[in-house]
This record gives C-alpha cells, structure tokens and sequence, in this order.
C-alpha cells in the first residue's frame, strides 16, 4: 500500500509497480509479474 498512498494513488502498470517495489525493499521486493498482477487484479476487486 505504500507504493500507491507514496504515489497519490497514480495510474501505475505492472513494471512501475514492480520497480517501486524493488526500491523499497519490503516483502514485495520478490514477486514476480504474474504474481503481482493477481494481487493487484484482487485488490481492484
């Protein structure tokens, strides 16, 4: 949640998810696209 409250809730695609991701370092440092487009696809839900 942190990558989207740091962005104000931007229109962010997969890749820019995942390198945010990354820069942080947290538990979602190592998901991989697949596995992120799920969780991201459930959050919208």
């Amino acid at each position: 949640m942190r990558v989207f409250c740091g962005t104000l809730l931007a229109d962010l695609a997969v890749p820019d998810v995942m390198a945010k991701l990354r820069e942080s370092g947290g538990p979602g440092a190592g998901l991989d696209a697949d596995t992120l487009t799920a969780r991201l696809q459930q959050l919208e839900r």
